[in-house]
């Protein structure tokens, strides 16, 4: 997942329904992504860490995988 710093750092009251924290970046990864990912399986973990390291790494295009649902989501 890519957001920018100036999403990441944005801060909105309207985070505290849900979450503890009024940093969208924080309420995302500790409210969120951790709660999805903390209790599964080691490889499942390992399998997101590797996809998320061929990402950065230019070896894995995350974009063409997905790139059915924005169009879909356009139409």
């Amino acid at each position: 997942m890519l957001v920018s710093n100036k999403l990441f750092n944005l801060e909105s009251t309207d985070l505290l329904r849900n979450y503890t924290t009024l940093v969208f970046g924080r309420a995302l990864i500790y409210g969120t992504l951790y709660a999805l990912s903390a209790g599964t399986a080691h490889s499942a973990q390992y399998a997101m860490a590797a996809m998320l390291k061929a990402t950065n790494d230019g070896n894995y295009n995350f974009v063409e995988v997905v790139r059915d649902y924005g169009d879909k989501a356009r139409s």
